[in-house]
């Protein structure tokens, strides 16, 4: 993991609602607040570490404390990416066939979890917003898998669309079609987020 662009890093510590993560010269542990769906994204970001862990250009997980979910891992060398070049694109292909070979599957793939370094070699951080394969023929691992796909379809056709195949680009029209119809149903899934987090929070007081 490196320093993302987005968030201020003080003291070798940037601190959101939803996590406190410290950096250090060669390692960097992330603490999950206990806030609405910690738990779930603490174990598949430690899952998905684990999962990586023995492929390159991915954080090694070093320990976990499940009981303060805490994850301590390599940090990488590099700084999260403002973009991506048309040269770089066969790099991100490669990130992405190894995660979903090891069995992580992506929601979103935003360039702050992306790291470039001095050399131009890029690697890929945080596994907290994923699917993790428990059987290849499960109908939420093929779905996860195709959502990965089109993440990387589409920011590859953002940069070059010219190194997408023809059935690639099929699928990518195909699925930003379904996104877009998807759209009006995105407040009433919000709607219910905020209202499970305030259940939650009254919880707690």
């Amino acid at each position: 993991m490196g320093t993302a662009t987005n968030k201020t890093v003080i003291n070798g510590v940037y601190e959101t609602n939803k996590m406190r993560v410290r950096l250090s010269e060669d390692r960097v542990t992330k603490h999950f607040k206990p806030t609405t769906n910690a738990t779930l994204r603490y174990r598949r970001d430690r899952e998905g570490l684990r999962l990586l862990s023995n492929e390159d250009r991915f954080p090694t997980l070093l320990s976990h404390d499940d009981k303060s979910q805490t994850l301590t891992m390599t940090r990488l060398p590099g700084q999260a990416v403002n973009q991506l070049f048309a040269r770089e694109l066969p790099q991100l292909r490669a990130l992405v066939d190894t995660i979903l070979d090891s069995g992580v599957a992506r929601h979103a793939m935003p360039l702050r979890d992306i790291l470039r370094d001095e050399n131009g070699t890029l690697r890929m951080v945080d596994f907290e917003r994923t699917t993790l394969r428990q059987d290849v023929w499960a109908p939420a691992w093929w779905i996860a898998k195709r959502v990965t796909q089109y993440h990387l379809y589409r920011t590859i056709n953002q940069v070059d669309g010219t190194q997408l195949s023809e059935k690639e680009q099929r699928f990518l029209r195909r699925a930003s079609m379904l996104r877009r119809g998807l759209q009006p149903l995105r407040p009433i899934k919000e709607s219910l987020k905020q209202r499970r987090l305030s259940r939650a929070l009254a919880r707690a007081a």
